[in-house]
């Protein structure tokens, strides 16, 4: 009798345990609540640092600085960044609110950015070379402000794994994969894609999170190993200000 009983226990103890896994939460709420917060900031500023091992790749032509951005409540984004290319530092700025964007360079002045990631040469003289002209329309269309992205990046994580004192990480999915791999002319990155997250969180606010890209194109067997970290600060701080031309061009439906 006394071994049924102990048998008995035994098994639910088991199903406790199980059903105590099955309910230990992995981290996710609270990292939705965190990037929630930090969306309902009055404005923030970031910073994007990527730092890549890219072989074989065009973009070797040129080298991209850090990305400097800051964005209000209301949607309204301004970034900077500065690009080597030909030896010759170039100053890029973009701006965006809701789907209007807007760039400008060290070479010409605030343009539109069109529907097909392209920008208008109305009203510009020079020329740019077509993959550097992509290159920098790109960063400007694509460019997402962080808690856009953090969300994107949370939900193609499958197991999120909660390490503690607010850190998380997971693995990511094909889907972020393929879309963080594209990176101008040649598509995406296509063979063996392997990719992470981390998210750190600091009082209940995002405050910084990174992604790992790794993998080969067939564009020029291009190797990708990149690691991009974007950092959060000055929350409620920051000050977005446009020059008029920009806040004309974002002010046209």
């Amino acid at each position: 009798m006394r071994n049924r009983v102990s048998a008995v226990a035994g098994t639910i103890l088991i199903a406790l345990g199980a059903r105590s896994l099955e309910a230990r939460p992995d981290g996710r709420e609270d990292l939705k609540r965190a990037i929630l917060a930090l969306g309902q900031s009055e404005n923030y500023s970031w910073s994007v640092v990527s730092k890549t091992e890219d072989l074989n790749d065009p973009e070797i032509e040129f080298r991209m600085g850090a990305i400097r951005g800051a964005t209000r409540k209301d949607g309204l984004t301004y970034l900077k960044t500065e690009l080597i290319h030909e030896e010759k530092e170039v100053l890029l700025e973009g701006a965006y609110k809701a789907k209007l964007r807007t760039l400008r360079t060290t070479h010409f002045d605030w343009l539109p950015v069109l529907h097909d990631g392209m920008f208008s040469q109305k009203g510009y003289g020079g020329t740019f070379k077509f993959y550097f002209r992509s290159l920098i329309a790109h960063i400007v269309a694509n460019s997402k402000r962080p808690t856009e992205e953090a969300e994107e990046l949370l939900v193609e994580i499958r197991e999120l794994k909660d390490e503690g004192e607010g850190i998380y990480s997971g693995d990511l999915s094909g889907k972020a994969l393929e879309q963080m791999g594209w990176r101008g002319p040649g598509g995406s990155t296509e063979v063996d894609r392997k990719g992470s997250a981390r998210f750190w969180v600091k009082e209940g606010l995002l405050e910084k999170y990174e992604y790992t890209l790794r993998g080969k194109r067939d564009y020029r067997r291009v190797v990708v190993d990149r690691t991009t970290t974007i950092e959060i600060t000055k929350v409620g701080a920051t000050e977005v200000e446009l020059p008029p031309k920009a806040k004309d061009l974002l002010s046209t439906p």
